[in-house]
Parts: structure tokens; sequence; C-alpha cells
């Protein structure tokens, strides 16, 4: 695999990491972190403290910054795309971080939620793992999906390992474009226990299913006592 090059992101141009719950999308966010040498970092939208990170409340805080790396977590909960007005403050953004040397990163798992007016200030991507036929009609994403050649991407179908992602430069040098590896950056959502739980359950349940398939095809039955019962039988034994 190809080594990925510092100097791809050493730059103020935006990226957007693009990618469906679960993928790795923020791992992959904070690994083009620790590529830049800004030593400013901020961070919008995640739940916990990171080291090297100064955490943000409000979008209203975003005009103090400058010459840092900002990155904003499922960045529509702050933009959401259904809402004119919030559209227009992300432009601001953007035009805003170009300026004022603020490398700007924001993931999403939403592609729709990146307009055509968006898409003019964003050069760069980072794809991961999504569902091709719900991915926005003449967008940049589907048209990276569908240009790149791999045999485990078709026209309609994906699959890249979790530790994968397919970069896009629209500026990009001969062979910049393909797809990369990156190290786990030890980085999850503390508020989403729901995949975590469904884990857990489904193990339970096919565990139960292979239990209740091995009793029906057994034709001995066995019991097994209690270890706190043999302990009471032992003394029982010893005192008569």
């Amino acid at each position: 695999m190809t080594e990925f090059k510092v100097e791809y992101v050493k730059n103020n141009k935006p990226i957007a990491v693009l990618g469906d719950t679960g993928s790795g999308k923020t791992n992959l966010a904070f690994y083009f972190c620790s590529l830049m040498p800004e030593t400013k970092k901020f961070l919008l939208g995640y739940p916990k403290e990171v080291e090297g990170y100064t955490r943000l409340n409000d979008i209203d805080e975003l005009g103090q910054l400058h010459n840092c790396i900002l990155l904003i977590d499922e960045y529509t909960k702050y933009f959401p795309v259904w809402e004119k007005k919030t559209n227009y403050k992300l432009l601001e953004l953007l035009q805003f971080a170009e300026h004022n040397q603020i490398k700007l990163i924001l993931t999403t798992q939403l592609s729709q939620a990146i307009t055509k007016q968006t898409e003019a200030y964003i050069k760069t991507w980072a794809i991961k793992q999504v569902n091709i036929r719900r991915l926005k009609n003449w967008g940049t994403p589907k048209y990276v999906i569908r240009n790149i050649k791999h045999p485990r991407i078709t026209q309609d179908y994906m699959r890249l390992m979790i530790n994968e992602y397919i970069w896009y430069n629209e500026q990009s040098k001969a062979g910049e474009n393909r797809i990369y590896n990156f190290p786990f950056m030890n980085v999850g959502k503390d508020w989403n226990t729901t995949e975590e739980y469904e884990k857990v359950e489904c193990e339970a349940k096919a565990n139960t299913t292979k239990i209740e398939e091995k009793n029906k095809n057994s034709t001995k039955v066995e019991y097994k006592t209690p270890t706190n019962i043999m302990k009471a039988l032992e003394i029982i034994k010893e005192e008569y």
C-alpha cells in the first residue's frame, strides 16, 4: 500500500471526511490532525477532552481562531443543511478559515449536507465506507467512487476496511488520489453505546442459539451440580 504523504494536508485547504456511522471517520480526522505541524488544535462537536486539543462549545467562538487546526465532528449538528441561514454561516466559515490560516476538517455521514456552493470551497476529500446508492447525485463523492479502479469498489457497491479510505484532491499531483491505510488513533464516540449493546446482544443470541441447537442434537442430557451445593455436600459427608 502506497504511503500517504504529509505534504497532501500541509496547506489551508479544508478536508471533508465522509463515511457511514462506525466507519472510522473521526479516527481518520484525528489522524490528519496528527500529521500537521500546527500547535494550536481545536475541537467542536467531539464529546470528550483530548490531550493537545481545546474543546469549543459554540460556533460563536470560531471567529476568535487563527493559524490553527479546527476539527468539527458531525458538522451538520451546527450547520444543518435544511436551514439556509446556517448554510451561509458555513460558507462564511470556509472563507474565514482560508484567509486566517485555519486548517478546517469536517466530518459527516451525509453527502447531501455538502451543497454545491460548499463543494466549491472543498477541494480535498477523504471517503470512508458509505452506501453508494444513498450518495447525492452529481456530487463529488459519487464521482470519486465511480471513477476509482479497485476490485472492492464497483458502480453500486464498495467495501473498505476500517483502516482504509479514499483520498481525493481536486488539484492532485500524479498518483496522489487513491486508497490509503491509516493507524487507529484510539478515539471513539462516548455517547454512542447503542452499537456496543447491539453487538453484545447479537453475540448472546448467537451463543444461545448454538446451545439450543446442541441440546436438540444431543441424546444425552448432562446435569451439573452448582459448586456451592457440592461444597455443602462435602461438609455433610465429613460430619457424618
